[in-house]
């Protein structure tokens, strides 16, 4: 289905932009976001954090692994949802920091998370951004030589637990599908 802003107000009809899915809208309806970006949390599968400790904490975390004091308005939101295991997507201005709604659930969750962006600038930002910050973080993408790709491919069958960015064209690749899915993701 189509999504609809969960809140009334704000120039698009809803802040913080976090969108409930509504399948009785027409399929064929489009939006158009100026300056918006979109992050999709997907969580089937996922072993998930449900206790009210595991969400206590949250401001805790982001404070210890990101320094920040507080969350910006629908961060923690979308944060609880992932962490609860409920896929969700998040539209918000570019630069209000969509990153953090799902680096943070995806470092008290199991395995390695998966992210796909066709922006190979922004894996290459945001890798050695987590990098930095003591994260385990890798980037699989077009620009890689055939030597880096092996290495990180090799990575990933090691159990590899940290993020995994790639691209629509890699994930594409049935190969790569199939590295993907005996990994723990």
């Amino acid at each position: 289905g189509v999504g609809r802003p969960a809140r009334r107000g704000g120039p698009f009809g809803g802040t913080p932009f976090a969108f409930r899915f509504q399948e009785d809208r027409p399929r064929n309806a489009r939006f158009r976001l100026r300056g918006m970006g979109a992050v999709a949390i997907m969580t089937t599968g996922v072993e998930t954090l449900s206790s009210g400790r595991d969400h206590a904490d949250l401001a805790v975390r982001l404070r210890s692994l990101f320094g920040f004091r507080s969350f910006r308005r629908g961060q923690e939101r979308a944060v609880k949802a992932a962490l609860e295991g409920r896929d969700t997507l998040v539209v918000m201005p570019t630069g209000s920091g969509k990153s953090l709604c799902f680096q943070l659930p995806a470092l008290a969750l199991p395995g390695a998370t998966l992210v796909v962006s066709p922006l190979i600038a922004l894996m290459r930002d945001q890798t050695e951004g987590l990098r930095q910050r003591g994260f385990e973080a890798m980037a699989i993408n077009s620009g890689l030589s055939r030597e880096e790709r092996a290495e990180a491919e090799e990575r990933i069958r090691n159990g590899f637990q940290g993020f995994i960015y790639t691209t629509p064209e890699q994930l594409a690749d049935p190969e790569f599908r199939s590295l993907l899915r005996g990994a723990s993701i």
